[in-house]
Parts: structure tokens; C-alpha cells; sequence
């Protein structure tokens, strides 16, 4: 055993573009949800109420 500095491996800088990530797997309650809200036309249900107060 020597005494000393002990030599490191470099680690790279690591860089993935946001594009190129996938998306990750969907929850499907929340998938039924949007698709619940889009049949009764929620959003714009919702800006009419917000625009009227």
C-alpha cells in the first residue's frame, strides 16, 4: 500500500436531447379522465364560468 493520491476515473458529461426521450408510460385513469372531460366539452364549460364572475 502507497501513500499518495489515488487517480480517478473522468466521467463524460452525458447530454440527451428532449426530443429524442420517449414519453413514459400513461396512467389510464387520467388517459379516461381527459377523454370524460373532452365528451362534455369541459374547457370551455370552464372558461365560460371563470368569464362570467
Amino acid at each position: 500500500m502507497t501513500l499518495g493520491r489515488r487517480r480517478r476515473e473522468h466521467q463524460d458529461s452525458f447530454w440527451v436531447a428532449a426530443d429524442r426521450l420517449g414519453s413514459g408510460p400513461h396512467n389510464a385513469f387520467y388517459d379516461r379522465l381527459n377523454q370524460l372531460l373532452g365528451e362534455v366539452d369541459f374547457d370551455p364549460q370552464k372558461s365560460t364560468a371563470l368569464k362570467a364572475k
